[in-house]
């Protein structure tokens, strides 16, 4: 609220001697003025003007009189005569200009004060009053220049500087309107108006606390100041405190019991303490102040939202659109509606008109993409979710939706990663708990599921199917027992629960209870006789009874009810690979893909066994086509990249590595894995990125530090290598590779000694690998031991006959010990065997034949 004041005016008179009798009036009307006689001061200012009749001071002070009386109609008329008498004087000038400021006629204010500083350029007073008049027609660059050129003409000018404080909040300048608000406390500690503003400059720049001290500050000055109650009243509501802000609106409200804002305030309070009641009543009676008052429509809806009155809300929220149209809010609390009211695509196009009106407004990004979600476009969705959570990174609902988006999209790994986000962010979000549990089961991370679904029957014990889930987790860990628990909870909440009984039934055949298990799925079978895993599950249940002929009606059943079924061939394979019978499980895969050839997993599981009988052919091709039917199924990229590796094509190894990583990027052992294949082909620099990656995911990768070391070893890095050996044995102190790999490294720095410590250890752990000899009769070589280096390499070529580089390195070694028949002999044979380095030796050692 900006201040305007009137001015006692002091002027000296001409000494006319018909003027001394309108002087001693003018006088004693001054004296009144001052001491607040307004009327005394009107009648002794009507006999000076009856004296002399040209007297412009008096009409001046008269119309302040009047003003002060409120009467500005009078006042104007005397302004009016004043300047006619003197169109010289800028008081008269300015004081008109506050009559018409504040009668809201702002553009002949302006002229008032233009005039009165152009008769007076100092009239810091003018320049205030102008302001004020500029700051209402929202010309803030213009308020702004006054209020200075006000501060600058008259430094101890409080009222300018808290104008000027307005100004810049309403700019959004909280930092440079509290340094203001600040100025003009400290001209004026007794300024209660500037306490009040400087807190709405706090509240809006998030210091809530600080704007609670100024607005008690301001209501100490001045107790019954209702913008300050109101104001204190909205920020305890920010700080969560919604009863005592209920009675700083009650105290506003009892200072202005038509104050629409304040039962907006205490009807938000009582909202939010789900009174909502009282809330109703509030807003009606802010709606019956001022029909026009869209707050008062926006927070009935969101009542009626909150009630669960849909129709009602979206009545209330498209009325405060038809009286804000840049309700942004209200666009989303309708979106709100339509979307639980499953109106899906009305819902996106409300949220989406209140993202174009707030591009920051997280909670309308959310509730567009549970629409999304709700229609299945889950792509739309995740991008939506991933706005919501960009703005407000305590958003727990888009956490989750964005979750179960990439669930869908079938991202399991990040999904749990954000219902990870939304536990955090709120410990009781029930449904999140669940979903990261369901996301962790369908990963086959059964430990992990089950403290998550503990979380979830926690804060709802009835949730039925998070006992169900939590019951399929431990049947896959084989905790039988605690499986039927869960299993029988899911049926004591829902009784027609027929997966449960299939569960059930399965944990009761792997405790040999099999005949409670043919219980569970008859009864399933009973609840549901088409069926068909419940027929398959009867079947296992009948052939761990060894009553086979049974097993075989029902699995023929399930195979009648669905010939596609996989359940029933896979069942099949399954048992059959468990007790190693590779032949008849592939018979029994084969058997599927004749009634399903499109079966992947039928695919996989026979080039499973094939690849388990080292039969790699065949195996890449049933895992070829398992991939062909499902882009996205890893394993089979997996079995297909080992079995490649396993017959030597790195090349495509790496490539089937890729897919794998791509849908699972934390699988450690696949970049290890891939970080071999291109080291095989030559690649080190990316075989190292590899091996690097693999350590990131898993830091007690001993075989990863290994390799990388092996890498760093080929780039000329010997002290990096020589560093991963370190870590791989710090790791496991009896890993032979990292032995292997830091007695090479330490050969090639010239630290013999270290190396044959390492490499003689090596040898102690496994005297069966050629290279341990090769690299220690180099170290040997190195200490001038060449009849230990020979006997070394002797040994190697005694364990790989065919090691072109043994021969040469023996060769070498003799032509240190002057044995240059043999030295030759060995050079010969290590070309003969491919090991084209030799050719040089041959050219200086040996003589041409």
């Amino acid at each position: 609220m900006m201040r305007s004041f009137f001015c006692v005016l002091l002027f000296s008179l001409s000494l006319t001697l018909f003027g001394q009798t309108a002087e001693s009036f003018f006088n004693k009307g001054l004296t009144k003025l001052n001491n607040s006689d307004f009327l005394g001061a009107i009648k002794d200012f009507d006999k000076a003007i009856q004296a002399n009749p040209k007297y412009a001071e008096a009409y001046t002070n008269r119309g302040n009189a009047k003003n002060a009386i409120n009467d500005a109609a009078g006042a104007l008329v005397d302004y009016d005569k004043a300047i006619e008498l003197n169109p010289k004087n800028p008081i008269a000038f300015n004081q008109r200009g506050n009559i018409y400021k504040n009668m809201g006629k702002y553009q002949e204010a302006i002229k008032d004060f233009d005039q009165s500083i152009s008769l007076k350029p100092d009239y810091a007073e003018s320049f205030n009053n102008r302001g004020v008049c500029k700051l209402n027609l929202k010309d803030y660059n213009g308020a702004l220049a006054d209020f200075t050129k006000a501060i600058d003409t008259k430094a101890d000018f409080s009222d300018a500087y808290n104008n000027r404080g307005v100004c810049k909040t309403i700019m959004k300048d909280y930092t440079g309107s509290i340094i203001d608000y600040d100025k003009a406390i400290e001209i004026n500690p007794k300024y209660a108006e500037a306490y009040n503003n400087r807190g709405v400059s706090k509240k809006n720049n998030k210091d809530i606390s600080g704007a609670v001290f100024d607005f008690d500050k301001a209501i100490s000055l001045n107790a019954e100041f209702t913008k300050a109650y109101y104001n204190r009243g909205v920020s305890r509501s920010l700080l969560g405190d919604n009863l005592t802000a209920i009675t700083d609106f009650d105290k506003a409200l009892a200072l202005n019991n038509n104050y629409a804002e304040a039962y907006i305030g205490r009807g938000n309070a009582y909202r939010t303490t789900n009174n909502y009641d009282n809330a109703l009543t509030d807003y009606n009676k802010a709606i019956s102040i001022n029909p026009n008052f869209s707050e008062g429509f926006y927070g009935r809806g969101i009542v009626q939202l909150q009630k669960n009155h849909l129709e009602e809300a979206i009545i209330d929220f498209n009325k405060a659109i038809s009286l804000n149209a840049a309700y942004a809010e209200a666009y989303e609390g309708k979106g709100e509606a339509e979307r639980l009211n499953k109106n899906y695509p009305t819902a996106i196009q409300d949220y989406s008109k209140a993202i174009e009106l707030n591009k920051d407004a997280s909670n309308a990004f959310t509730g567009r993409g549970l629409s999304y979600q709700s229609l299945g476009d889950f792509e739309s969705g995740k991008k939506d979710f991933e706005q919501a959570v960009t703005l407000n990174n305590k958003n727990a609902t888009a956490y989750n939706g964005l979750g179960e988006c990439m669930v869908s999209l079938k991202d399991i790994p990040n999904a749990i990663t954000q219902f990870s986000n939304a536990v955090n962010i709120n410990p009781s979000y029930t449904q999140a708990w669940y979903n990261r549990g369901a996301a962790k089961n369908v990963l086959k991370d059964y430990k992990n599921a089950i403290p998550d679904f503990d979380k979830a029957t926690a804060f709802n014990p009835s949730f039925t199917e998070a006992f169900y889930q939590r019951g399929y987790s431990r049947l896959n860990l084989k905790d039988y027992n605690a499986a039927m628990v869960d299993f029988s909870k899911t049926i004591e909440l829902n009784p027609k629960h027929i997966d449960a009984y299939i569960g059930r039934g399965k944990a009761k055949a792997s405790t040999a209870d099999n005949a409670g298990a043919i219980a569970d799925f008859s009864k399933a079978i009973a609840l549901d006789p088409q069926k068909s895993t419940a027929y398959s599950g009867r079947g296992y249940a009948h052939y761990n009874l060894k009553e086979d002929a049974k097993a075989l009606t029902d699995f023929n059943k399930a195979l009648e009810l669905d010939p596609k079924s996989s359940e029933a061939f896979n069942g099949k394979g399954y048992v059959q690979i468990r007790s190693n019978e590779l032949e008849n499980a592939i018979s029994n895969f084969n058997q599927a893909l004749s009634t399903q050839p499109e079966y992947a997993e039928a695919y996989n599981g026979r080039g499973t066994c094939n690849s388990l009988k080292t039969n790699y052919d065949a195996a890449i091709i049933d895992f070829s086509k398992a991939i062909e039917l499902d882009k996205e199924y890893s394993d089979a990229y997996n079995g297909r990249g080992i079995s490649h590796f396993s017959k030597g094509n790195d090349s495509l190894s790496i490539i089937d590595f890729d897919a794998a990583l791509k849908l699972n990027p934390t699988n450690a052992k696949a970049f290890n894995n891939r970080g071999i294949a291109k080291s095989n082909l030559g690649d080190e620099k990316e075989a190292r990125k590899d091996f690097t990656k693999a350590i990131e995911l898993d830091p007690n990768f001993v075989e990863a530090y290994t390799n990388r070391a092996y890498s760093r070893y080929f780039m000329g890095d010997s002290k990096g290598a020589i560093t991963d050996c370190n870590k791989a044995l710090e790791i496991d102190p009896l890993y032979v590779n990292a032995l292997l790999n830091r007695g090479m490294a330490h050969v090639y720095s010239y630290d013999f000694e270290l190396a044959l410590v390492d490499l003689d250890k090596a040898i102690s752990l496994n005297p069966n690998i050629p290279e341990a000899y090769t690299f220690r009769g180099n170290a040997k070589e190195g200490l001038k031991d060449w009849q230990g280096a020979i006997a070394d390499h002797n040994q190697c070529i005694a364990l790989k006959p065919d090691y072109g580089e043994a021969y040469y390195n023996r060769g070498y070694t003799k032509t240190k010990a002057d044995d240059m028949e043999g030295a030759c002999e060995d050079f010969r044979k290590a070309l003969e065997l491919g090991f084209t380095q030799a050719i040089p030796e041959i050219k200086k050692f040996c003589k041409s034949k």
